[in-house]
C-alpha cells in the first residue's frame, strides 16, 4: 500500500512523463475541438493534463485556461466570461469533468467559441458517454489512459526488468487488489 502512495506521488510531481500520451495530444496541438482523456481512477489523467499544460506554456502559449472543478461554486458563465477575454487558439482544461454539474451545458457553450481546444479528463465512462452523446456526437477525440506500464514502474523505480520489478509491479501497481 505504502508503495501505491509513492508512485501516485511521483506522477503527481512529473516523475515520468507518460509520453505516448503526450505526444497524441500534441499530435492534436492545433486544430480545435475537445479532446478527452478517460481511464480508472488514479491511471494518470491529471498528471497528463498538467504536463501537456506545462508542455503549452514553456512553448510560449499564454491562452490557457485551468477549471477547477473542485470549487463548490462552478460557474459556467464566469468560465465563458474568462474565455471571451482570450484572443487566438485558446486551451481550456477540465479535469474530472463528471464533476462540473452542468458539464454538458459548459461543453456546449464552449465548443461555440470557434478556435478553441478542449482538455478533459474524467474517471466515470457513463457521465461521459452522456455528456458526448448529448453535446458533440462525433467531434470530439479520445484518449484513453492506462495505469503505469510495467517499463514506466521499473523507470520510476530505477530499476531493470527483473523478475522483483514484475512481482512489485503485480502487487504495487494497476488495481493490485485483482
Amino acid at each position: 500500500f505504502a508503495e501505491n502512495i509513492t508512485v501516485a506521488r511521483a506522477l503527481r510531481t512529473n516523475a515520468i512523463k507518460r509520453n505516448q500520451y503526450l505526444k497524441q495530444l500534441k499530435a492534436m496541438e492545433k486544430i480545435p475541438g475537445l479532446r478527452i482523456l478517460t481511464g480508472v481512477h488514479n491511471s494518470g489523467k491529471t498528471v497528463i493534463l498538467q504536463q501537456y499544460r506545462d508542455y503549452l506554456r514553456k512553448s510560449g502559449e499564454t491562452n490557457i485556461v485551468h477549471v477547477d472543478t473542485s470549487q463548490d461554486e462552478l460557474c459556467c458563465s464566469e468560465i465563458i466570461d474568462r474565455i471571451r477575454q482570450l484572443n487566438g487558439n485558446p486551451a481550456i482544461f477540465i479535469d474530472s469533468i463528471e464533476d462540473v454539474p452542468t458539464a454538458g451545458k459548459l461543453l456546449r457553450r464552449l465548443s461555440s467559441f470557434p478556435k478553441i481546444r478542449i482538455y478533459a479528463a474524467s474517471s466515470n465512462a457513463g457521465v461521459i458517454n452522456e455528456i458526448m452523446a448529448d453535446s458533440f456526437a462525433s467531434t470530439y477525440s479520445e484518449i484513453k489512459v492506462l495505469p503505469l506500464s510495467l517499463s514506466e514502474f521499473a523507470e520510476l523505480n530505477e530499476e531493470k526488468n527483473t523478475r522483483k520489478t514484475l512481482i512489485d509491479y503485480m502487487v504495487n501497481t494497476a488495481l493490485p487488489g485483482l
